[in-house]
């Protein structure tokens, strides 16, 4: 029998789902983060890659690095300008003394002759203070923050001690400081005001460690590492799907692939030379300016997303092109394979220099991967902006 009180509960449904249908997007467009390709100059720069040699230095620079955002790792202090520098950081005094002292590190590079017979004066150098905080107080994550003068101890910067060396009630690099502490020490220390350009390093935890650590980062963390060297193929597999499932939850990340330490192989290649760079697209004004102007434009690229990740940087993308629903990317070359990723949705096509794909207003992102050889290039995402027809 229908009764009034359940002709009442029908009305409230029909009117729910009405209401529904009515509140949700019916336009959107596609932001394009490569929308200055058009004659845009390739800069090759790293993210997160260890400089405590003069080695790992030449090495580095040999590969083409043109803007250094080198790290020392422990004491997690800047250093630069890479020719010689003195940071100062706080740490403990002692095993037995936790009066807290300031501590200064100090180091620096020569000058060399490249890969090339060309003469490398570091001085001349484009470069970004950058360091990788790790060890922090009850949690597992690291992460690199371009653009911050800040330093601090890391592990410890006590000598002949590991973390898991320390007794329990002193472990000098934890009791200092928490993330909450690291990311406003960071953002209180800027080589350019407002300006930094933070990423999560190897996300190799759980989604739920991964979203608290971005999610009340105070908006430094812009980026994700989505290819390290120093792990396996699967590691990096792994490091691809957390990154998507933070670009579902709605977060607006960018892509960066880095060699972490040089020589390490965990990346199940063959090859005997070091893969991780980011190529930034920069206007051809860039190479009038001084070195801090070229600086803050290198940085400024990082935080909006004009660059894209590659293993060794051989291959580039050379168009981009997005009409209402259509993206388009054309690459430099034919590659073995094209993977394209809607929304974590992978489908792969193979021997192709082009790819078209269509978006929905239901959609969150695109990405493209291409491959070819030892070689690779990850673009960073095209995100679906949504709206109202009412809004336009």
């Amino acid at each position: 029998m229908i009764t009034v009180k359940k002709i009442f509960f029908l009305i409230l449904i029909i009117c729910f789902i009405g209401c529904s249908k009515e509140h949700e997007p019916d336009w959107f467009r596609i932001e394009n983060p490569y929308h200055r390709i058009d004659n845009a100059l390739r800069v090759k720069s790293i993210s997160h890659e260890h400089i405590t040699t003069q080695a790992r230095l030449e090495k580095c620079l040999n590969r083409g690095i043109e803007v250094l955002c080198a790290v020392n790792y422990q004491p997690s202090v800047p250093s630069m300008p890479i020719s010689g520098w003195s940071s100062t950081y706080y740490d403990y005094t002692s095993t037995t003394n936790l009066t807290i002292t300031p501590r200064t590190f100090s180091e620096g590079f020569k000058n060399f002759t490249n890969n090339k017979g060309n003469y490398v004066d570091l001085d001349q150098i484009v470069q970004l203070p950058n360091s990788e905080k790790c060890y922090v107080i009850k949690s597992p994550i690291h992460a690199n923050f371009i653009g911050s003068l800040w330093g601090d101890p890391g592990v410890s910067s006590l000598p002949g001690l590991l973390p898991n060396e320390h007794p329990s009630e002193f472990r000098a690099w934890h009791k200092l400081y928490t993330w909450d502490d690291i990311f406003k020490n960071t953002a209180a220390n800027l080589m350019f005001e407002g300006k930094c350009f933070g990423t999560l390093n190897h996300p190799e935890h759980s989604i739920d460690i991964h979203e608290n650590f971005v999610k009340y980062s105070y908006g430094l963390i812009k980026g994700v590492e989505i290819f390290n060297q120093g792990y396996t193929r699967a590691k990096n597999e792994y490091f691809k799907a957390q990154y998507d499932a933070l670009l579902m939850k709605g977060y607006k990340l960018w892509c960066v692939s880095v060699v972490d330490w040089a020589n390490s192989k965990g990346s199940d290649s063959n090859v005997n030379y070091d893969r991780g760079c980011n190529v930034l697209l920069l206007d051809d004004v860039y190479l009038s300016k001084t070195l801090a102007e070229k600086a803050e434009m290198a940085l400024d690229a990082y935080i909006e997303g004009s660059f894209y990740a590659s293993g060794l940087g051989s291959f580039d993308i050379i168009d981009v092109t997005v009409n209402d629903n259509e993206i388009t990317v054309k690459f430099s070359e034919i590659v073995d394979a094209i993977i394209i990723d809607i929304d974590g949705v992978r489908t792969q096509i193979e021997n192709t220099d082009t790819v078209s794909v269509l978006l929905e207003v239901r959609n969150i992102f695109a990405r493209f991967e291409a491959y070819k050889g030892d070689d690779f290039i990850y673009t960073n995402p095209f995100f679906v902006i949504k709206g109202y027809s009412s809004e336009i």
